[in-house]
């Protein structure tokens, strides 16, 4: 199915980004009962209806051309956004060619790949772009594989790296994370990146992910779905940038809700790449405001809350707030909301320090908000700092708390340092850029 690109539109500053009725049809809507608990959500990665997210591995959709211009101006910014280990050239090829060969199968109209042995042509029509290289000599790209493909394409990536019965971020390029950092989890093993989810651990939900993966084979990709909420449709709230739009979340109101924040969903699909036997682990990023999401087909008017209180773990999701029709808030009722849990993440703690990528001690941070999502001030460095993330249910403390707050890591409560068996240090990153075009 053809797809119909928008004009360019903003995902930071004056935020012009809107979904088209299309957009909001197909939108990954995450919760098929009104109550939200952790589990092992991964589901083989079959192709679904046609013009569907899931018709095809690597969705292409209205905004392509939005979501490439962002990641050229966060990548122009912030280099250390695209990192590969010296070990992990070899999956960055492997990525190249698996994104390549898709876009030119499922998306012609956009995209063309010529191959003749080890000399290849890629033509992005979109982009404006035809260029002849050598499949596996990166002296004869703009960029190095990796950051060359992925500035064509929408989604972030992270590759991981197999051994010792564990996977390891060792590469990826990450312009539109959800409260996290590639430059702070790079190297981290699946457990040390995810070890600030509270409750999961417990339940046992990553023992059993992680054997899952370790056991995915070429050509049997398996995906699942992700969410959390964002604060006007902004790519890119990733530690680094917490500076940028922590503040954001003191400015909502009863009146505005519906139209600032915005319900955040991510379409995580992860391969088995051939060559490398790397995980190729992509998170497609959809992004729709909460007066939006309740005009998908089929959604209907949302369930009356409950008097019962949900178990232990379980996000309780409640019925549409009372909130006036005036366009700002919520007009009608819609798919119901999460009362002080986020991602399913509840919790509370208090920070004491956190280090940049460098080991440089950074500034605490406090955010002045009046929701249940604290974000981290910068990337941190993993044998060195250490920090809390508080989430304290419904709302957080006053303005006036006296605790800094700070967050290191992806999604959760507390961050627990690498233990022993963590290397002491870390191999150098490397990464090539030409100019940024004109």
């Amino acid at each position: 199915m053809p797809v119909t690109l928008k004009p360019l539109e903003s995902y930071r500053d004056d935020f012009t980004f809107r979904n088209s009725p299309e957009a909001i049809a197909r939108f990954p809507f995450p919760f098929p009962e009104d109550q939200y608990m952790y589990s092992v959500n991964i589901e083989p990665a079959t192709p679904g209806a046609p013009g569907s997210i899931y018709e095809h591995w690597f969705d292409i959709d209205e905004h392509y051309r939005s979501e490439t211009a962002e990641r050229a101006k966060v990548l122009q910014k912030d280099p250390q956004r695209c990192i590969v280990m010296p070990h992990m050239h070899e999956a960055c090829w492997d990525t190249l060619e698996v994104i390549m060969t898709h876009l030119a199968a499922d998306y012609p109209e956009l995209f063309r790949l010529t191959r003749d042995g080890d000399q290849w042509t890629w033509e992005n029509h979109v982009q404006d772009i035809r260029q002849s290289f050598t499949f596996g000599d990166a002296d004869t790209l703009p960029y190095e594989p990796l950051e060359y493909i992925g500035r064509q394409v929408q989604g972030d990536f992270a590759l991981l790296d197999q051994r010792d019965n564990d996977l390891f971020m060792d590469a990826g390029i990450v312009t539109g994370p959800a409260d996290w950092s590639l430059a702070f989890d790079a190297g981290m093993s699946f457990k040390q990146w995810h070890s600030p989810v509270p409750m999961a651990h417990e339940l046992g939900v990553f023992d059993r992910a992680l054997k899952y993966l370790l056991n995915i084979q070429v050509d049997r990709p398996v995906r699942r779905l992700n969410w959390t909420m964002t604060i006007n449709p902004r790519l890119d709230t990733s530690s680094e940038t917490f500076h940028e739009w922590g503040r954001e979340r003191g400015m909502v109101t009863p009146e505005n809700v519906g139209r600032l924040v915005h319900l955040r969903v991510e379409l995580q699909f992860m391969a088995r790449l051939a060559r490398s036997n790397a995980l190729m682990f992509s998170i497609r990023t959809y992004l729709i405001r909460a007066a939006a999401a309740g005009h998908q087909p089929g959604l209907g008017p949302a369930p009356a809350p409950r008097a019962a209180r949900p178990a232990a773990g379980a996000g309780r999701l409640q019925g549409p707030l009372p909130l006036p029709a005036d366009g700002g808030g919520l007009a009608a009722p819609v798919r119901p909301r999460s009362r002080g849990v986020t991602d399913g993440r509840a919790g509370s703690g208090a920070a004491r320090r956190t280090c940049d990528f460098h080991g440089r001690t950074a500034a605490a941070v406090r955010p002045a908000t009046t929701l249940a999502c604290a974000g981290r001030p910068g990337a941190a460095q993993k044998t060195q700092g250490e920090s809390t993330w508080p989430i304290p249910g419904a709302f957080p403390p006053s303005a006036n708390a006296t605790a800094p707050w700070a967050r290191s890591s992806k999604t959760g409560t507390a961050w627990a340092p690498p233990g022993p068996t963590s290397p002491s240090t870390w191999p150098t990153p490397t990464r090539r850029s030409a100019p940024e075009p004109a």
